[in-house]
């Protein structure tokens, strides 16, 4: 099997056994602030006075986080594209999520690598191939 014939079957796989989204999929909101960002992408920058920087692809500061969990929670949400972003109220909600989106997609990873031996594919790809894969679906891992 190629590298693309697998990607494609893999990609048809997870879409039938159902791709799962941040934040919603993870958390239960019950109360919760919304910030309002750019359209832009942004990514994780530095800590700046005890916050994290959230910075956008020209290099602008987006938001400062109140930690690495809150910094990784807009950006996982950001992934979707929306403006409004919901932000529980409580940290441990939102730490919560974090954990389980990142055992989502650490899962993820795993099985893509047993697929990847089932089907014989070199081995050497799994990194090229699991970065195709979630660049497809839209994922990101910090």
């Amino acid at each position: 099997m190629t590298k693309k014939e697998f990607i494609s079957k893999y990609l048809r796989k997870h879409t039938e056994t159902g791709k799962k989204f941040f934040p919603d999929d993870f958390l239960t909101l019950s109360s919760f602030n919304t910030i309002k960002l750019s359209n832009n992408s942004i990514f994780i920058g530095k800590e700046m006075f005890g916050k994290i920087e959230l910075l956008t692809t020209e290099g602008e500061t987006a938001f400062l986080a109140e930690d690495i969990y809150q910094a990784k929670y807009i950006v996982y949400s950001k992934k979707n594209s929306v403006e409004d972003i919901k932000i529980p109220i409580d940290n441990d909600e939102i730490k919560a999520a974090v954990v389980k989106y990142e055992k989502y997609l650490d899962g993820l990873l795993a099985d893509i690598k047993e697929e990847i031996k089932k089907h014989s594919v070199d081995i050497k790809q799994l990194h090229s191939i699991s970065n195709e894969i979630f660049v497809k679906l839209n994922l990101v891992r910090y």
